[in-house]
């Protein structure tokens, strides 16, 4: 994938998580744009950021010697708009400045609760339980809810959706592939935007292995 535009980058990156598939992002320029890949999916990025184009014998002295870097958050900027939840740039305070602690973006659709974002501290909280965020990211919440928050999921929704702050709620996750047999998370959600068939929410989580 050509890095374009945010709403094509997050558009194409959601299509491969519901194909199975992986997505390679190219012409990755800056940091900014390489955390907002990685915190909607997509963890194969090349562009200048990391190398020019080189000859293959270049290439495999490169590789010989690469060593894992961790890239730094993007800046924040400017205020938060619902209908820019794709855009990097207009996002970011939100995410990674208004609501401490581990988050993500959600998306209510039908039978499908789908991740769109996490920020860095999601992702840290994930590994200190030996959970990849590449699973997270392509799983539907609402085919792993054991039994007892299957029941109550939709009264968690109504609270929300009547305009209710921060509504507190733990959510019991099973036999989630490549994951611990059970995972418990301590959420507060809030809604962020409403569509005709589907809401967005912010969701502050804490994980636990119960």
């Amino acid at each position: 994938m050509k890095l374009g535009r945010p709403p094509s980058c997050s558009c194409s990156v959601r299509l491969a998580k519901w194909l199975g598939m992986d997505v390679i992002a190219e012409g990755v320029e800056t940091k900014p744009e390489a955390d907002f890949l990685k915190s909607i999916g997509c963890f194969f990025i090349q562009g200048f950021l990391y190398s020019k184009p080189l000859p293959v014998d270049e290439y495999e002295k490169l590789l010989s010697n690469v060593k894992s870097k961790k890239l730094g958050k993007s800046p924040s900027s400017v205020n938060y708009r619902a209908a820019t939840i794709s855009d990097p740039s207009s996002f970011d305070t939100w995410v990674y400045k208004t609501k401490a602690g581990p988050a993500c973006i959600l998306e209510l659709k039908n039978d499908v609760v789908e991740v769109l974002r996490v920020n860095d501290a999601y992702v840290e909280a994930l590994s200190k339980i030996n959970v990849a965020v590449e699973n997270v990211l392509r799983l539907n919440w609402l085919a792993y809810f054991d039994d007892e928050t299957k029941k109550k999921f939709p009264s968690i929704q109504k609270r929300i959706l009547s305009g209710e702050m921060d509504v507190e709620s733990d959510l019991v996750f099973i036999d989630m592939p490549n994951c611990p047999p059970k995972v418990l998370i301590k959420s507060k959600q809030t809604l962020l935007a409403k569509g005709p068939d589907s809401i967005i929410l912010y969701c502050a989580v804490e994980f636990f292995l119960p």
